[in-house]
């Protein structure tokens, strides 16, 4: 009866363990959910931003240039 109950006892402190870390577990999933919500709103900004665009528009122009200088000048 004794190792029935030091078995239960050590059965519940798992448990407790266990519930501990799901606890801990659950609370740093709402902390990075936060933290990508977040970062994502601020890409939102960024993208949104008339220099964002402008900076796009700018790098396509530059892309388009290069692609017009024959590969033998680029690999030099």
């Amino acid at each position: 009866m004794d190792r029935l109950r030091a078995d239960r006892d050590s059965l519940l402190s798992l448990l407790d363990k266990f519930e501990r870390q799901l606890v801990e577990i659950q609370s740093n999933v709402r902390v990075l959910t936060e933290e990508r919500n977040l970062l994502n709103d601020q890409l939102n900004q960024v993208i949104n931003s008339p220099r964002f665009a402008e900076n796009v528009t700018e790098r396509a122009h530059w892309l388009s240039n290069l692609q017009c200088i024959p590969t033998v000048l680029l690999t030099r």
